[in-house]
């Protein structure tokens, strides 16, 4: 940031300004007392120009103040001996833009050295700040010209204008000439005899008109200001990016006159109480320079707070853009700024202001150029024909290119569009042209979103869809979509969310979904079960199992009174209570149920049917987590068989069954650990190349490969893995959950083996503490940290507490599945504690035993319910059937409430 030491000085046209008003003097009136015309007034004003000679006396004269009151020290600026016919002073809230200034300086710099042509262009949007960037590169880089000389280029008039005054400071003798193209052949004949001089040239519109002003030798340097994206061979472009949200702050902060300019700003932001709502200030403005100058004026002349600011721009933003202080250097408001750059393409391009407003609708970054052009059949026949067609597609961004209103982004074939841009353009829209326009958009990204989200080759464009979705979710009200489009869209975007294991937003979603179809009398019983069937996968991936059962039941009970129905959708909600009774140990019911659904769906489709694999593969990891490997290895061969045939060797999908036929392989000593670590590390891989590296399942993963490490003595290597687990589930499920229960289980264990007692006993009262408040106290898995603990206190000497844990162990043991009795104690039946630490030390004498023991504890969390195939979601229709809960059905599949 750079500034002037005196910062309440205001320029000369707002001291012009002030005293005019004071004189009661209007433009016309003063302009005709000294001679000139009132548009000469509103530029001296503006601090578009600077009065020369006897102007100044003049005007000193008719608004009857002194020389020194109005003109102060005119001629004190840089480098006073060196001509300087800049008119503005140096901006004493100029924030930021140090690699923007560096980057020009050296490219100038560079370009003098080679003996080029130089000339840079600053080009960007109304407001984005160009002229202050030229403003401050003059003042910080005025050693290394000779001159600096300044010209407004909006015009023929005010370049003549410009060139006017630039002849007479530099006492040229046709300054006094009356024919002006004398006047402009004088101070180009300046330019091309003299070197090293910098000429900015403000405001560039029409670059062929501006030719005939340029000096002819290669003496000195351009610098132009323009609106227009690309300036030909005349200049190297350099785009004038928007503010970063830090320096918007600051400059907002600073503008508003809440910080001391001359004091750090990190030191003062514990003094300011409202940095909060100055960043949402600063987001809502989205970087303009202007529109922050504009909010910290208001803020500074009204001395309102930032939060009542903050409100006003909420409920009234286009006011609000309206607003501008009268001694701002800037001649326009925002608001005002923007459309003049619309007026300018409306008349030539219709098509153009179509794909600016099917913008507007949009989120403003990244929107891709594909679902203009494959979703222009939503619009009308003259939109149809400028997306559909590549030439005139591209003509209408060249409009928009031409005066930097969007932007575009060729490698990534996407464009960007300012928010204060689309605020302007919408509030511009009357109420009926908007609300069409808004299903348009809506229909447009509701039909671009694929159904069947299974493929991973489709996720790359769900992802450049998605935050388009969500912003017109979030924008969506009356009258802006159909009720059909509303659902549809919630409803995938929360599907796609929920396979990228984004469960919180997914459920949000979800649950919006569901209140629309209850606010309609139009709600279908298989969509409202579908939605059920969803939000209850979504709270059982997060832990929530009590809140799972209630919607899966209800989902159950409403298929089952369907007359017909989809039977892969009818049998989502059994597999989701088979996947509960699981968790909650209850195996054998849950074996039961799953050996009924898994016979009627043979019947059904086959044997080899594809639809079969999900089943298969939810129940081999069941038959695992019940200690019945050799049958769980046999189902998990045969769904990968099946899957591997539709979605080839690198799915995603693939990973839990990679996961089970590692490990029930490994217990049953069909591979060795060098194979079983083979196969998790390519579930990983599978895992992490889709999804990416911080999901519940990479999660998951991690964890069994760590057990496996610990299982050999690899310790260095699983403490990572499992720390990195516990990162990764707290930050996508959170703490309170079984799998971290599991998780800190796991670490519990390696921290006994390393001989890392105090750890080992947080750990493991953490996963007991997990374990009592998430299920209730007869949980099987329970008996893990209990083991772990009597284990530590055994090995301490702490025996008291040992036989309590024992104890515990032992009121188990009927509960629990054969395969897991290894290392329950009957205390009845064991006297005193030489019976209880020999058979202790023998389990822990022996881990070849422990093999299949410690499998069965650590990869119990390993069974996942997937997607069974595509959602079937009918159309919403008339329907008599009501969306109140349904209790469990009579149906001999759905079983007992769980609690």
């Amino acid at each position: 940031m750079e500034s002037t030491p005196d910062t309440n000085a205001i320029s000369l046209g707002q001291r012009l300004l002030a005293a005019r008003v004071s004189a009661n003097h209007s433009q016309e009136t003063l302009a005709e007392a000294i001679g000139v015309s009132a548009r000469s007034i509103q530029r001296w004003e503006r601090d578009r120009a600077v009065p020369q000679g006897q102007s100044r006396e003049l005007l000193c004269q008719a608004l009857q103040v002194s020389r020194e009151t109005l003109f102060g020290n005119i001629s004190s600026v840089p480098f006073a001996e060196k001509p300087w016919c800049v008119p503005y002073q140096r901006n004493p809230f100029f924030t930021g833009r140090e690699t923007l200034l560096r980057h020009l300086h050296t490219t100038l710099s560079q370009q003098k050295l080679a003996t080029l042509a130089r000339s840079s262009a600053l080009s960007g949007p109304g407001g984005i700040g160009k002229t202050q960037v030229a403003l401050e590169y003059a003042y910080r880089y005025a050693q290394d010209y000779t001159a600096m000389l300044w010209v407004g280029a909006e015009e023929p008039e005010t370049i003549i204008s410009s060139f006017v005054s630039i002849a007479t400071f530099l006492q040229l003798p046709a300054s006094q000439q009356p024919d002006q193209n004398k006047v402009v052949s004088a101070v180009r004949n300046w330019l091309d005899t003299h070197c090293d001089w910098l000429l900015v040239l403000d405001n560039v519109e029409d670059l062929e008109m501006l030719k005939g002003f340029l000096p002819t030798a290669n003496r000195g340097t351009l610098l132009l200001t323009t609106q227009r994206n690309t300036v030909g061979t005349l200049a190297l472009s350099m785009e004038v990016p928007q503010m970063p949200l830090e320096e918007s702050v600051l400059f907002l902060l600073q503008r508003a006159r809440r910080i001391d300019p001359h004091l750090p700003f990190d030191s003062q932001l514990d003094h300011i109480p409202d940095i909060v709502t100055a960043r949402m200030i600063a987001e809502a403005m989205g970087g303009l320079p202007l529109a922050l100058d504009q909010a910290g004026g208001y803020i500074e002349e009204t001395q309102c707070s930032l939060e009542d600011f903050l409100h006003l721009l909420q409920d009234s933003p286009l006011q609000m853009l309206r607003e501008r202080n009268v001694y701002s250097n800037h001649p326009f408001s925002v608001e005002r700024t923007i459309q003049l750059s619309l007026e300018k393409v409306r008349p030539g391009s219709p098509g153009a202001i179509d794909i600016l407003t099917i913008c507007s609708f949009l989120a403003p970054d990244a929107i891709p150029e594909r679902l203009l052009t494959e979703g222009a059949f939503c619009l009308g026949p003259t939109s149809q024909a400028v997306l559909t067609t590549p030439r005139k597609f591209n003509a209408a961004l060249k409009e928009l290119l031409t005066y930097s209103l969007i932007r575009r982004h060729s490698r990534t074939k996407t464009l960007t569009i300012h928010r204060l841009v689309q605020t302007t353009l919408k509030a511009g829209l009357d109420e009926r042209t908007r609300q069409r326009w808004a299903m348009h958009v809506f229909e447009m990204v509701n039909q671009a979103f694929p159904d069947d989200q299974s493929s991973m080759q489709i996720w790359p464009w769900c992802e450049q869809l998605l935050p388009h979705a969500l912003f017109l979710i979030r924008q969506s009200g009356e009258g802006t979509c159909t009720l059909t489009t509303h659902s549809a869209l919630l409803t995938k975007t929360a599907n796609y969310l929920a396979q990228r294991e984004r469960y919180a937003e997914a459920e949000t979603l979800y649950q919006q979904a569901l209140l629309l179809l209850a606010q309609t009398s139009e709600a279908v019983d298989a969509d409202v079960a579908a939605l059920l069937n969803d939000i209850a996968d979504i709270k059982r991936k997060q832990g929530k199992y009590a809140e799972a059962e209630m919607y899966y039941q209800r989902a159950a009970g409403i298929y089952q009174q369907m007359p017909s129905v989809d039977s892969v959708q009818a049998i989502r909600p059994l597999c989701g209570l088979v996947c509960l009774l699981s968790e909650f140990g209850r195996y054998e019911e849950a074996e039961q149920l799953f050996q009924r659904i898994l016979h009627e769906r043979e019947q059904a489709l086959g044997s080899e049917h594809i639809d079969l694999a999900m089943l298969l593969e939810m129940f081999a990891a069941l038959c695992f987590k019940a200690g019945k490997y050799a049958k769980s290895r046999e189902l998990a061969q045969r769904a990968l068989r099946l899957q591997e045939q539709v979605v080839g060797p690198d799915h995603p999908c693939l990973s839990t069954l990679l996961c089970t036929l590692a490990l029930s392989s490994c217990a049953q000593c069909r591979l060795n650990s060098q194979e079983t670590e083979a196969l998790l590390l390519r579930a990983i891989t599978i895992q992490e190349k889709a999804q990416g590296i911080e999901t519940a399942n990479i999660a998951m993963l991690l964890n069994n490969l760590a057990a496996l490490y610990i299982e050999t003595g690899r310790y260095s290597e699983a403490e990572p893995l499992l720390l990195r687990a516990l990162h990764i589930q707290e930050h996508t499920c959170g703490t309170e959950n079984l799998r971290f229960a599991f998780y800190m289980d796991t670490l519990g264990m390696l921290h006994l083996k390393m001989g890392r007692y105090a750890e080992a006993e947080t750990s493991y009262q953490r996963a007991l503490q997990l374990f009592e408040q998430c299920s209730d106290m007869s949980h099987p898995a329970i008996r893990y940290p209990l083991t772990g603990l009597a284990n530590l206190y055994v090995r301490q000497g702490k025996h008291k507490e040992a036989d309590v844990l024992l104890q515990r162990i032992a009121s188990l043991s009927e509960q629990e599945p054969a395969a897991t009795h290894l290392l329950i104690l009957n205390s009845q039946k064991v006297s005193g504690w030489g019976g209880r630490l020999a058979r202790v030390a023998n389990i822990e004498e022996h881990p070849k035993k422990l093999s299949s023991h410690v499998f069965e504890r650590i990869f119990l969390v390993c069974l996942i319910i997937p997607h069974l195939g595509p959602k079937r979601r009918m159309p919403i229709r008339s329907h008599n059937r009501s969306l109140a809960a349904c209790s469990a059905s009579s149906n001999p599949l759905i079983p007992l409430p769980l609690r």
